[in-house]
């Protein structure tokens, strides 16, 4: 068959040359140019231009070529999807040629001009005569159970990641839940003995007014009769009836002498309990205290973690689901052994606190509830 220069003639299957091969390269943008040559690696059918430029690109130039008096008919190509058993790998002391053999003791590819030079005193493989049978060697076989066996492990590992890391969302929702829960707790007890301290004050308030309400009738009926008597002797005054004024002077005496008492006693209860709420500081001291939560390795219940400290809880050995520890670890005392807070005990002032009988310098005792029984004790 004549070869024909693509660039200048085009040539078309007739119905008398039934058998031609055309380019299967350029039929894809519709053209027909006659076969040069074929591809062992593309299992493609190229034209002249094809096959010449098929050894320039990099990807391509270490591709095998056969010319058209070697290649393969339409039906002894492989089939799309079987490559042709050849060799591939290429040598790596001499790129452009194909690494047809294989040093055990080097555990080396190599080519021809290698196997002659380099390996010439080597025992080596020709490639082709020892794949023969290769599928069905020891090697190949633990080869794939090699690979088995990392493919189970990193399912194995997937899985017990995605475990973790349920576990550790458990492990977070527990933990925020326990903090909540403490917070909680305090609120009720502070709100607790905030409504004790209120009900003391507000019977202390009742007190006061109650007093001040009485000291304020007491005054205005003295004025009331104070009032009255001075008038009853500005009216004798006004008539001039003296002698009866000189009585009724005489006998004003004791009444006057009584209600000067009144007022001046009404004088001196004239006061109200007071009183300034302060809350103990050792409370605001614990709460800003940085170890005030405290974290657990539940592998190891004597290892207590300080949040301030930054420390990582180590990982636990355990593989159970939703292993997640309690808000109290087992086999933890109540009364944790956690460092005592650096900081002086609190210095609280003196507190002044009004009676009707004098005014008392009182300091508080640094107790349960100080102030309620200061306010207790008082208001006896």
């Amino acid at each position: 068959m004549e070869l024909i220069d693509n660039s200048t003639e085009k040539l078309h299957l007739s119905s008398e040359d039934d058998d031609t091969l055309y380019c299967e390269i350029c039929s894809d943008t519709g053209e027909e140019f006659i076969v040069h040559g074929y591809c062992t690696n593309c299992n493609e059918y190229m034209c002249k231009n094809c096959f010449d430029y098929h050894r320039k690109p990099k990807p391509t130039r270490n591709h095998i070529l056969l010319l058209k008096n070697a290649m393969p008919k339409p039906t002894e190509r492989p089939t799309a999807s079987v490559s042709p058993d050849v060799c591939t790998e290429l040598c790596k002391t001499h790129p452009a040629e194909i690494a047809a053999f294989y040093c055990e003791t080097h555990d080396e590819f190599f080519c021809n001009s290698c196997a002659a030079t380099t390996h010439k005193t080597c025992e080596f493989l020709y490639i082709p005569d020892a794949a023969k049978d290769f599928a069905n060697s020891a090697e190949l076989e633990k080869t794939f159970s090699d690979l088995n066996a990392i493919s189970k492990l990193c399912e194995e590992n997937i899985d017990h990641a995605a475990k973790n890391s349920a576990k550790s969302d458990n492990q977070l929702t527990a933990a925020k839940k326990s903090v909540e829960t403490y917070i909680e707790n305090v609120q009720k007890v502070l709100s607790g003995k905030a409504e004790k301290i209120y009900t003391k004050m507000e019977e202390i308030n009742t007190d006061n007014k109650d007093n001040m309400s009485n000291v304020s009738e007491t005054c205005k009926s003295t004025k009331s009769e104070s009032e009255t008597l001075k008038q009853s002797l500005q009216a004798l005054c006004d008539k001039k009836q003296f002698c009866q004024l000189y009585t009724e002077t005489k006998k004003a005496a004791k009444a006057i002498s009584e209600l000067d008492l009144t007022v001046t006693n009404a004088g001196n209860v004239n006061k109200i309990q007071e009183y300034k709420c302060q809350c103990d500081k050792r409370l605001f001291q614990l709460v800003t205290n940085s170890s005030l939560f405290i974290c657990i390795d539940p592998n190891d219940k004597k290892r207590l973690f300080p949040l301030y400290q930054s420390v990582m809880v180590s990982e636990s050995s355990s593989r159970i689901d939703n292993d997640v520890p309690t808000e109290q670890a087992p086999n933890v005392p109540e009364t944790l052994d956690v460092p005592e807070p650096n900081f002086p005990p609190p210095v609280v002032p003196p507190r002044r606190f009004t009676t009707s009988e004098s005014i008392d310098e009182i300091s508080i005792i640094q107790d349960d509830e100080p102030i309620y029984e200061l306010i207790e004790d008082r208001h006896k």
